[in-house]
């Protein structure tokens, strides 16, 4: 049985040095089988661009793009669809029936992958409507709605949790 938390190891350190041409010789596990692969999706996104161009990397692009791919078709309709019903299951206002730190959460993920996936969550949009709503409900709350409003409220950005890059929004 191979070492997974070594192998996992050595591949996050070859993403973080950018060492293309030796990502380049990789062979990850096809979409769902393995650990690496999810390695692969977490830290290789910084140099996207790059990778999506056709450097020595071609293959990881390509991976990039697949797992994006199936991200948008599969993942997540069926994660904001758990949610979705979530909210519906518990009076259609609040995922607990009343606030929480989960409605918190779920607006921040949700504002997150719209940044990361405007045009996939655009086409999510109608099957949502309770995440929206709670979303807003959410940003409107006076507390929230000062801290977005002030300085020290971080935008999203391409260094942040939710990276957007447009050749992985499909």
């Amino acid at each position: 049985m191979p070492d997974v938390a070594a192998e996992l190891s050595a591949l996050a350190e070859t993403v973080r040095s950018h060492a293309f041409s030796e990502l380049a010789e990789l062979r990850p596990p096809p979409l769902g089988v393995g650990r690496p692969s999810a390695v692969l999706v977490t830290f290789a996104p910084l140099d996207v661009r790059r990778a999506s161009r056709g450097s020595a990397a071609d293959g990881l692009g390509v991976l990039l793009i697949e797992r994006a791919a199936d991200l948008r078709k599969h993942r997540l309709p069926k994660f904001l669809g758990y949610f979705e019903r979530a909210v519906e299951a518990a009076g259609g206002k609040h995922a607990l029936r009343r606030h929480s730190y989960v409605d918190l959460s779920l607006f921040q993920l949700l504002r997150g992958l719209e940044y990361a996936y405007p045009v996939a969550m655009r086409k999510l949009a109608p099957r949502l409507p309770r995440l929206h709503a709670l979303a807003d409900r959410v940003e409107a709350r006076p507390n929230v709605a000062a801290y977005l409003a002030s300085p020290r409220r971080l935008a999203f950005n391409t260094q942040g949790i939710f990276r957007h890059y447009p050749e992985l929004d499909g």
